[in-house]
């Protein structure tokens, strides 16, 4: 099985040796999409792993936009499988082997999914595959923040895969089509899981691979962006695969939410310029009602008030 890694990136240069040299020892081939970073990303990349082919963006297009080029250009030089891996997550030794063992057993699988575990915990899951309440449009990393001490090991049927790190089949893409670019960022890979659930792809759980992951990186310096995109494409995941019933929860329970968070920000108008605590929490409000407003307006797509 002819498989890839792609690897989207976004102002990624201090977290790349850790990957670099985590993919070593199984030397794959890599293929790297950078969002248009501004710390030096692509240069050190051509310099340190002149391997690794790099598709250079001008622009940030998300998370979604940089997987469907790089596996365009995987599915092109023959692959079956892509390996999708954000620059945050960094595989043990023999993930990608287990994977492709899994896969290859099943031609039923469209993806397969790892034992994700916290960069900075070990000992905690962060993830073993992605499990969606559609009754209530709720997505949730299954075993998230619980020790890592076997759990799961017998329920290997997930919704959908962990966008951090996860092997794709290119015939369940063909099929399926790729990853849903109005996104941008956040429920992409749970909207895939269901798409390719509803063709008839299934996503399997290998505890066997492991992978370590740091976890949201590229929104860890602003978690208002970060609060941003999950709260507006919850509401749109609900739209486009919720029940009335979870529409109506999914919109009732933002909705209510409004006034609370405008006395958010309200309370959080800094009175002096050294206040950065008032101005986070401020901009964390205001996030929290664009993200709902711009919901209800169905704007899609990269924010250009959070980026």
């Amino acid at each position: 099985m002819t498989t890839f890694v792609v690897v989207p990136t976004w102002n990624a240069r201090v977290r790349l040796p850790a990957l670099r040299d985590a993919l070593a020892a199984d030397n794959p081939r890599v293929i790297v999409v950078d969002n248009g970073s501004t710390d030096g990303t692509t240069d050190w990349l051509r310099d340190a792993v002149p391997a690794w082919r790099v598709l250079a963006g001008s622009t940030n297009g998300g998370w979604a936009a940089a997987v469907n080029a790089g596996i365009t250009v995987a599915r092109d030089e023959g692959a079956h499988a892509v390996l999708l891996l954000n620059d945050d997550c960094r595989p043990k030794s023999g993930a990608l082997d287990a994977l492709s063992a899994a896969l290859h057993a099943d031609e039923r699988l469209g993806a397969v999914t790892p034992r994700l575990l916290y960069e900075n915990r070990p000992d905690v899951l962060n993830a073993t595959g992605l499990v969606i309440d559609r009754r209530r449009a709720l997505v949730r990393a299954r075993g998230d923040g619980e020790p890592d001490d076997g759990r799961y090991a017998d329920a290997p049927w997930v919704d959908a895969p962990s966008g951090a790190c996860c092997l794709v089949r290119t015939a369940a893409l063909d099929a399926v089509g790729p990853f849903d670019e109005a996104a941008f960022l956040y429920y992409d890979d749970a909207d895939w899981g269901l798409r390719a659930g509803a063709a008839g792809w299934r996503t399997r759980y290998v505890p066997a691979a492991i992978a370590y992951h740091d976890g949201s990186a590229g929104t860890a310096d602003d978690p208002a962006r970060r609060r941003y995109y999950t709260v507006r494409n919850r509401l749109r995941f609900a739209r486009r695969h919720g029940s009335p019933t979870a529409r109506s929860l999914a919109w009732s329970g933002a909705i209510a939410a409004l006034p609370r968070e405008a006395a958010r920000w309200a309370t959080g108008a800094p009175s002096d310029s050294r206040d950065a605590g008032r101005a986070h929490r401020r901009r964390s409000a205001a996030a929290y009602g664009w993200a709902v407003l711009d919901a209800l307006r169905a704007r899609d797509g990269r924010s250009e008030r959070f980026g």
